[in-house]
């Protein structure tokens, strides 16, 4: 039996929802996962020799992913690239199909997997969620322009989930049976990705 650890920062709930939705289904599929919050106290969890497979995956908030992710990848990589692994973003950019929010999504993966420098075999961008009761005014205000630029919802009296499990299922199909002609993999997802490695120079590692 395989074991894979899928590892998340959240900030609002919707990617540790995913990433537990993650673990349920490759259960069922005769996996054996564990499923941990890199966050605050478990930031210290590692990915080592008891896993097969690592899945990580964290929310982007103002073009970027959290320091802790950052840094976890950045501890864990030896393990990463000894292992079959993935990662996967949640954003509001993943659930806008206009052309600017998906070139600005792919954006956003590229710097930051130049800048750990970690090549994971399969990348996602799932839809997160618009948490309008959690935000404060502002953030609330900001969001609901946003949304509503992109013909999204604007009814801030409540939450709303723009996540397509559909999406999600097929990576989770691809990622059990390691498909090398999955839509996810790196090569068709950033194919100028495909071959990051430690020669890179230090102004493309670096945040804009």
């Amino acid at each position: 039996m395989k074991t894979v650890a899928i590892v998340y920062s959240t900030k609002y709930g919707q990617t540790q929802k995913i990433a537990e939705y993650i673990g349920e289904h490759l259960r069922q599929k005769g996996f054996a996962t564990h499923v941990h919050c890199i966050d605050g106290a478990g930031r210290g969890f590692a990915a080592g020799d008891g896993f097969d497979a690592v899945i990580a995956g964290g929310p982007v908030y103002r073009e970027k992913f959290s320091p802790a992710l950052a840094e976890w990848v950045g501890r864990n990589k030896r393990n990463l690239m000894t292992k079959t692994s993935a990662f996967f973003s949640v954003s509001l950019n993943a659930a806008d199909h206009r052309v600017g929010c998906r070139a600005g999504d792919r954006r956003v993966l590229t710097r930051f997997l130049t800048r750990v420098r970690w090549s994971p075999v399969y990348v996602a961008s799932f839809g997160g969620a618009l948490k309008y009761r959690e935000y404060n005014w502002f953030i609330r205000f900001i969001l609901k322009r946003i949304s509503a630029q992109a013909g999204g919802p604007v009814d801030t009296g409540r939450d709303h989930e723009l996540t397509d499990w559909n999406v999600i299922d097929a990576f989770i199909e691809d990622f059990a049976h390691d498909d090398p002609q999955s839509k996810f993999t790196l090569a068709r997802v950033l194919p100028q990705l495909e071959a990051v490695d430690e020669k890179q120079p230090d102004s493309l590692r670096a945040w804009s």
